[in-house]
């Protein structure tokens, strides 16, 4: 029905059609699905955000290579899966644009944090993976894509809310969250104590 009443965004073979919902498939879904209608399609790909700290400073959303390149870069042997299966979605971050994903994710715990390793009296993030959040950030815009880290640590509060500071603060389009209480009073806009540097939800490092 959401079809029959032109609510889906859709790729129409050119360009995106935006209508107010838009489908992402995720987790275990495979790529070679998602793009193999070449002239329409109303659901997007949940792109993985890690690779996208290697997308080339000087590609744009407009650099786009084939639907037929799309599937040939992993083959079908290996496109059984989505993110959730190793080594079954593209490798080459190039692939990923708006005419077959929405989304560039990643879990927040094991691709920046480091989990299990990080060490439990860590309450500030390092140069190294601040730096790591601003490539992987600026390739998947690069890219024309929306950011989204799931998998940020709930506990303790306070580091959570510098998390998720952090993550607004650096661009990214989309906060996952699971408690909406919290993330909608707006109270985690405010200083705390984890960084001594804090003026409200904006920092500096040096």
């Amino acid at each position: 029905p959401f079809r029959d009443q032109n609510y889906l965004t859709y790729w129409n073979g050119s360009s995106v059609v935006e209508g107010p919902i838009t489908v992402v498939v995720t987790g275990n879904a495979p790529f070679h699905k998602v793009v193999e209608n070449q002239s329409y399609r109303d659901m997007f790909y949940d792109a993985p955000l890690d690779l996208m700290a290697k997308v080339p400073s000087d590609i744009s959303p407009q650099h786009r290579v084939s639907d037929e390149q799309d599937i040939s870069t992993f083959g079908e042997a290996n496109a059984q899966g989505g993110q959730g299966h190793s080594a079954s979605a593209p490798t080459d971050p190039v692939v990923y644009s708006p005419a077959n994903s929405y989304y560039a994710s990643v879990s927040f715990k094991r691709t920046i944090l480091g989990f299990p390793t990080l060490a439990p009296w860590r309450n500030k993030l390092s140069k190294a993976q601040m730096d790591l959040i601003r490539k992987q950030i600026a390739g998947a815009h690069a890219r024309g894509l929306k950011v989204r880290y799931w998998s940020v640590p709930e506990w303790p509060r306070g580091l959570r809310n510098y998390f998720w500071r952090v993550l607004v603060k650096e661009g990214v389009d989309y906060l996952n969250i699971d408690d909406l209480k919290a993330a909608t009073t707006e109270t985690w806009l405010g200083g705390r104590r984890w960084e001594a540097k804090e003026r409200g939800w904006w920092f500096t490092w040096t």
